[in-house]
């Protein structure tokens, strides 16, 4: 599931350029209408709800969570008082600020998820726009200058990587022989890094940044990738960015810190999964659908209100 994020730029590019633009959408909204401030605090009370019920044994993800409850108290304090940002001009986009500026990564994204749940008539829209069935190809007619222009100006983060840095590369991604599914394997300890998949994009735009450096600006670049066809997969990429540009992931990740749990949580969550639970740094369980209508309450007004789920009281 992990590299299905590496292999689908032009999708995840999508998925993330929708999640921009509805928080765009929102934080340009002028004037907080009284039912929508109403309608904040009680998925603000929801949501603390939510985070209280989400129990795992990871301390990573334990603590992250009680940031988040943290940071969801500190949200229900700015909007509590007299010069609450929500009766300024564009209040949305004050308080987002407030949260940038002052809370944890997860506190933010969970005041997003707020923030764009407010406003469907906004947003819903853009549910559209989340498929993608264009698939990159090479333009071959794109000088040297221009390549090395696009790694400069989109890849500055990959060339700032020091791959002689003993653990910069600890890690392969390969297919497993019996299943035919990727594997996340160690490069000093297990066989198969010959088999590696193309998945270490910082690494392989380095690498293709320095021969660029000492190569004539003369040759075309379809001379230059009959001589190099290694280098296809990545001057794909790299020619793609330019237009997809949330399609890439922008880390090493062979890098002996990287977790691929992290991209599976990045990729489930855009399916709707809540309550991470992690179970090692390559698995996860998660939570799905839960406080979806049942066919027989469908009909009711409320039906669609079940974003940040909690546990069903007794009566």
């Amino acid at each position: 599931m992990a590299p299905f994020l590496i292999t689908h730029p032009e999708l995840i590019h999508r998925w993330a350029y929708a999640r921009e633009n509805a928080l765009a959408r929102v934080r340009q909204v002028i004037d907080a209408a009284p039912e929508k401030i109403d309608r904040f605090q009680v998925l603000l009370t929801r949501a603390r709800q939510h985070l209280d019920e989400w129990q795992v044994e990871d301390s990573r993800q334990f603590a992250r969570i009680l940031e988040t409850r943290s940071g969801v108290a500190r949200i229900r304090e700015w909007i509590s008082v007299t010069d609450s940002p929500l009766v300024e001009k564009r209040p949305w986009d004050r308080l987002y600020q407030m949260a940038e500026a002052r809370l944890s990564v997860e506190s933010q994204e969970f005041l997003v998820s707020l923030l764009i749940e407010l406003y469907p008539e906004l947003v819903d829209e853009l549910e559209t726009t989340l498929s993608s069935e264009r698939r990159s190809s090479i333009d071959a007619s794109q000088s040297m200058h221009e390549l090395r222009s696009a790694i400069e100006k989109n890849y500055r983060w990959a060339l700032e990587i020091d791959f002689e840095r003993p653990g910069s590369q600890q890690h392969f991604w390969y297919t497993s022989a019996n299943k035919l599914e990727p594997r996340f394997g160690d490069r000093y300890s297990e066989a198969g890094a010959d088999r590696e998949m193309p998945l270490a994009i910082a690494r392989d735009v380095q690498q293709l940044y320095r021969q660029l450096t000492v190569t004539d600006d003369a040759v075309s670049l379809a001379q230059y990738l009959l001589s190099h066809p290694e280098h296809r997969h990545v001057v794909r990429r790299i020619q793609a960015n330019a237009i997809d540009t949330y399609g890439e992931i922008q880390d090493n990740l062979i890098d002996e810190d990287c977790l691929p749990l992290h991209l599976l949580r990045y990729k489930l969550a855009f399916f709707g999964a809540s309550k991470f639970d992690p179970k090692s740094s390559l698995w996860t369980r998660i939570t799905l659908f839960q406080g979806a209508p049942l066919p027989d309450e469908l009909h009711r007004e409320d039906a669609d209100d079940w974003c940040f789920p909690v546990a069903p009281t007794a009566h």
